[in-house]
């Protein structure tokens, strides 16, 4: 990457920091414990509040403060911020803010506390966000929040692709369901595992 794509990036996250945030019209926003507080039987736990927002980003907040540790925002609706920026007309068309829909659906998340301590700080330990976009686009994004500070993409779904597995996927309106599936590994013993529904409804026809 060159410096100047290094600078660009550097300029959209301070840009993204510093903006007020977008409106989860359609989103609710989940609460993840990253700290019990066990030893004080709950008296003091460690909330974070994880929320997506129509401009396209994905924010974790104190719930105490209010601070924000993070966002993220996926490079293909890095575009949304000229929609977003441009000029404003109430009537809410496609090419105006009020038509943006970017991360529309409401966060799910997948907590695994491995020691069962009641802190998600061990490498054991998962912390997954799967987001949908509904009316903003036919993507699913699954990523790493067990950082609150630096969340990571572990792997995406984006339909309409010509030839690709889920060209047929519309618009990703469903909310994902988390389910334990059992499998069958090569030794023939019967294992199991936590994987994401892929039973996100299609919008194609």
């Amino acid at each position: 990457m060159s410096d100047d794509h290094d600078q660009l990036r550097t300029d959209l996250l301070a840009y993204l920091h510093e903006q007020t945030l977008g409106d989860p019209i359609h989103a609710r926003p989940a609460v993840i414990e990253y700290d019990a507080d066990l030893s004080n039987r709950g008296a003091n736990p460690d909330l974070v509040v994880a929320l997506a927002t129509n401009e396209g980003t994905f924010h974790l907040f104190n719930a105490a403060t209010g601070t924000e540790y993070s966002v993220y925002m996926p490079s293909e609706l890095l575009p949304l911020i000229k929609q977003i920026n441009g000029p404003f007309d109430p009537t809410g068309t496609d090419s105006t803010r009020f038509g943006i829909y970017g991360l529309d659906g409401s966060p799910v998340i997948r907590v695994h506390d491995a020691d069962g301590d009641g802190v998600l700080n061990d490498g054991g330990d998962i912390v997954h966000a799967f987001l949908t976009q509904r009316r903003g686009g036919r993507s699913i994004f699954a990523l790493n929040i067990r950082n609150r500070t630096a969340p990571g993409l572990l792997w995406k779904i984006t339909g309409g692709v010509s030839g690709d597995d889920f060209e047929n996927l519309g618009q990703t309106w469903s909310e994902p369901v988390l389910a334990t599936l059992k499998g069958r590994g090569t030794g023939g013993g019967g294992s199991a595992g936590a994987g994401l529904w892929r039973g996100v409804r299609s919008g194609a026809g």
